[in-house]
């Protein structure tokens, strides 16, 4: 799944693997694979956590590295769907996160959460919005805490504040920074 590398390129350790149930598929079409869960990722040094978030689907991956723990949460909308069309990989399920970050107390994640006959429906009519518009919060252990729906369609956030000020970039409109006061998780 990933590859630790040292500042000249060489190769120290992998971590983890696609964590795909038909395993027959990543045989067949890695690269296919490989495209459909390619993912946002965010490392928190104190804690040394390594998330892992699928841009198709709703696929969180967490990784311990201090302990070597891995955790899986699969949400409503399953792992990465995509057929394989001449090697590449079409998706056909939902768009899944936009963006994660990482504080000492939670882990928050951008869902977009739209299927790709909804975006193709919304894009037909002109009304797409790009972005999503849920922002999750799990703690460590990747145990959903809170779901915040936001106003507007957002495709990437910074946390400020300890985490109680959420800056997000809408690019639907003219002035695209937009800020959110959230509440303090502890």
């Amino acid at each position: 799944r990933l590859c630790r590398v040292d500042s000249a390129g060489n190769l120290l350790e992998r971590i983890g693997s696609i964590p795909i149930e038909d395993k027959k598929i990543l045989k067949q079409s890695a690269p296919a694979v490989a495209q459909a869960w390619r993912s946002f990722v965010a490392y928190h040094p104190k804690s040394k956590l390594l998330v892992l978030t699928t841009q198709l689907g709703d696929v969180m991956e967490i990784y311990n590295l201090k302990t070597g723990g891995q955790q899986l949460i699969v949400g409503s909308q399953g792992e990465p769907k995509f057929e394989v069309h001449k090697g590449y990989g079409i998706p056909i399920g939902a768009r899944g996160y936009g963006n994660v970050q990482i504080t000492d107390d939670a882990i928050y994640a951008l869902y977009y959460g739209q299927t790709f006959k909804e975006i193709q429906t919304n894009l037909n009519k002109q009304t797409l919005q790009q972005g999503g518009r849920q922002i999750r919060v799990f703690n460590h252990q990747g145990k959903l805490l809170h779901i915040y729906q936001l106003e507007h369609h957002i495709s990437g956030f910074i946390l400020t504040d300890n985490a109680t000020t959420l800056l997000g970039v809408d690019v639907n409109i003219d002035t695209p920074i937009v800020r959110y006061k959230l509440p303090n998780q502890k």
